[in-house]
């Protein structure tokens, strides 16, 4: 009787988790991070410079995050700015974003807060990149926070 009770609840057990749906793993997938940012105030802008080297063929951009301390970027709290574009699902750097073949240095620059206002002179700002695919919503982990004062000329 043990056995027959066994045996049945081991086949029960088989086939509930056979039937799970879970065919086989999903293969993991990563975007690598950006590298090497650097920031400074140029012409009332902040450029910002960094290198990638994405050869995910589902890379779509990188998002710019801002802060007022570098604590805060730590904890995930910086905002994102937006693309110049206005569109969508869309991360602030992204017009001409392939797949690499090998590192590339992008530069962008900044002449406006995340609401739209105007920069505000003397005051710090700290910013992180993160690489991003939409097609996976998937975020790299962050490249280095580095900082500038920005000094309106």
């Amino acid at each position: 009787m043990k056995r027959k009770l066994f045996f049945t609840a081991a086949v029960f057990t088989a086939i509930i988790l056979s039937s799970c749906g879970i065919e086989a793993p999903e293969p993991i997938r990563d975007v690598k991070p950006p590298l090497a940012l650097s920031v400074t105030t140029v012409s009332n802008k902040i450029r910002i410079e960094f290198w990638a080297y994405n050869d995910e063929p589902y890379i779509t951009g990188y998002w710019v995050y801002v802060s007022d301390t570098r604590d805060n970027l730590l904890a995930d709290k910086g905002q994102k700015y937006q693309n110049t574009d206005g569109v969508q699902n869309k991360p602030t750097i992204w017009r001409d974003i392939i797949t690499m073949t090998e590192a590339v240095k992008i530069v962008y620059f900044i002449d406006r807060e995340v609401d739209s206002t105007e920069l505000e002179n003397g005051l710090d700002y700290f910013f992180m990149i993160k690489a991003y695919s939409y097609e996976y919503n998937l975020l790299s982990k962050p490249s280095n926070i580095t900082n500038v004062t920005f000094i309106k000329l």
